[in-house]
């Protein structure tokens, strides 16, 4: 995850939101009920990267962003190795005002109940592949799209399996995944 200079209030709890985020989703993912083992330790694991470099990517454009993020993964020798190493999460001023904003899914169930989907298009990152296949006239696709908090395991799913953004991009609506 690429971020802005500092790590303030406001982007510990956007990250702090984005984790807890995570966590509800990959209990929920898949099947109904299933045996919580393997996530639960899937999960002690789960550790974010996120990268500071504010003279280099504070304001940056998503290129510019890309540009960075695919060479730490080529800095790592990485390259299409796993899913960590095929999209990045960027964590800018305006998602950090947008996670900072919403409430933790517990609050959320409380105020809505269980199935609830009023946040899914609201509570976004932009999320940038290494390395696209762009194919010019083909899509409208340009390497990256905004993917709401609650599909992030959804697409890191997808990813590990070998599928490009952009045939995720397919699935769009309202301008987020």
């Amino acid at each position: 995850m690429f971020g802005p200079p500092q790590l303030d209030e406001a982007t510990t709890r956007s990250i702090d939101f984005n984790r807890t985020s995570l966590y509800e989703d990959l209990h929920e993912y898949g099947l109904e009920n299933p045996d919580p083992t393997p996530n639960d330790q899937l999960w002690a694991r789960h550790q974010l990267t996120v990268i500071e470099e504010p003279a280099t990517l504070d304001g940056a454009s998503l290129d510019v962003m890309r540009g960075h993020f695919e060479g730490w993964v080529e800095a790592q020798d990485k390259q299409d190795a796993w899913n960590k190493y095929r999209a990045c999460l960027v964590m800018d001023e305006a998602a950090v005002q947008r996670l900072g904003e919403a409430m933790t899914p517990e609050k959320h169930r409380e105020k809505h109940g269980e199935r609830c989907y009023i946040e899914l298009r609201q509570r976004f990152l932009p999320a940038v592949e290494a390395f696209p296949e762009l194919e010019e006239g083909e899509t409208d696709f340009e390497g990256w799209m905004n993917c709401s908090v609650f599909n992030l395991i959804r697409l890191w799913t997808s990813l590990g399996d070998g599928m490009y953004m952009e045939d995720a991009s397919n699935e769009v609506q309202d301008g987020v995944y």
